[in-house]
């Protein structure tokens, strides 16, 4: 399949999850796709100690990734020079 860098329309028909994520760790290419695992940390007050617990796995096709990437760093680098407001 050949990237498509056209700006298309995205279309939610129905609610779609939310996910609070902390980190990742962990990515393979696996069968031409990237894995990544992201995790959320727990803190547990009966013990004083949080653990780490995997949410969701993110896949993406191997052809998309670098723009997926460079589409993060592009975000990166929003959040560091915020446009000026007059």
């Amino acid at each position: 399949m050949a990237e498509n860098t056209e700006e298309r329309e995205l279309i939610s028909h129905e609610p779609i999850p939310t996910l609070l994520v902390d980190g990742f760790q962990g990515a393979c290419l696996t069968g031409g796709s990237i894995r990544i695992n992201l995790f959320e940390d727990k803190y547990d007050h009966s013990t004083n100690r949080s653990s780490r617990h995997n949410v969701t796995r993110l896949v993406i096709p191997e052809e998309y990734f670098a723009s997926f990437v460079e589409a993060l760093g592009e975000i990166v680098l929003q959040m560091k020079n915020p446009p000026k407001s007059d």
